[in-house]
């Protein structure tokens, strides 16, 4: 994603005239006739690259300002602004070191600096990880029963497993050796047949740990052969009334006729700690600034007293007016 990008172009022309001038009637007269020759020289190198450089820069829209300045960093954007002057001998009177007699090519010309100035903001996307700490207390729960192969008569011991699982996802398993009293026998041909899941409340907001050696009574009947439903309740002491007598029959496999109550403490094999590290991936998009400034310059000589561009001076301004442009286009 990129913002609009702003734009300015700053083009001097200033226009030369060598020292010599033979016909002049007095040195006034030859200091005059070179600023005005040097103008004219300006002048006419403005034509040419002014609708040239218009032409190659015609896609961005440019306003194009003739002979107006602006303070530093002021100029409107989206504007070129194109001036032209001449300097008559004065610079090159100085160059030549006085020599009034000196028309070497060198003085006999006109130069251009053009300065392009581009900013650019682009949004750029970058991926970044949020993480937090979440916390997996909670007073809202589930539980389930998963009953193995054991042998219950009158008195005796009863293996069963025990998973827990907030309202978050977060989950623990767990055993219980319990006492067991009643009458019956059970035998399952699976290790573990898991019995409906039940919901419950806490008193307060606990987490895992608190369940970690909570004494746990579970309480079932049921008469099964090969598959049949098992009524069975599950009780946490000391986590609230809510968490007693929790329904969690379900259907199970094997042979069983029972009526039994074991009690035990809750062993969990994994316990999750109270917080937990979350995370998402999400996009920022963050705003880059880039600009840049760059300077061309180019220099047409002219033949002695004249002022007129020859064909292959007009192709060459032309040449330069794209180049000019090309720089735009790639930085």
């Amino acid at each position: 994603m990129t913002l609009p990008v702003q734009l300015t172009v700053q083009c001097n022309i200033i226009g030369h005239a060598s020292p010599r001038w033979k016909t002049a009637a007095s040195e006034g007269q030859r200091i005059q006739n070179n600023e005005v020759l040097s103008r004219r020289r300006a002048d006419s190198f403005m034509n040419d690259f002014k609708s040239a450089l218009a032409k190659e820069l015609g896609k961005y829209q440019l306003r194009f300002l003739e002979n107006v300045s602006y303070a530093e960093n002021l100029q409107p954007d989206h504007t070129a602004v194109i001036g032209a002057q001449g300097r008559g001998q004065r610079d090159t009177s100085v160059l030549a070191g006085g020599n009034r007699a000196n028309n070497d090519a060198i003085y006999r010309r006109a130069d251009v600096t053009v300065r392009v100035a581009r900013s650019t903001q682009e949004l750029l996307p970058t991926k970044v990880q949020r993480r937090w700490n979440r916390s997996t207390k909670s007073k809202f729960w589930y539980a389930s029963v998963g009953v193995s192969g054991s042998v219950t008569a009158v008195a005796g011991f009863e293996f069963f497993r025990l998973k827990l699982r907030n309202y978050k996802g977060d989950e623990a398993a767990g055993s219980v050796v319990a006492f067991a009293g009643g009458v019956g026998a059970k035998y399952s041909f699976s290790p573990y047949s898991w019995t409906e899941e039940a919901s419950f409340s806490t008193a307060k907001e606990v987490g895992f740990n608190d369940f970690h050696g909570t004494r746990v009574r579970y309480t079932s009947a049921g008469l099964v052969v090969g598959v049949g439903y098992t009524r069975a309740y599950l009780t946490f002491y000391g986590m609230g009334p809510d968490a007693a007598s929790l329904h969690v029959g379900g259907w199970s496999t094997g042979a069983q006729i029972s009526l039994d109550t074991s009690e035990g403490l809750l062993l969990l094999d994994t316990v999750p700690s109270d917080y937990t590290i979350d995370h998402y991936d999400d996009t920022e998009w963050n705003e880059v600034r880039s600009d840049w400034i760059t300077e061309q310059k180019l220099s047409v000589f002219f033949e002695t007293g004249q002022s007129t561009l020859l064909p292959t001076q007009a192709a060459e301004i032309r040449a330069f007016a794209t180049k000019v442009a090309t720089d735009i286009r790639t930085n």
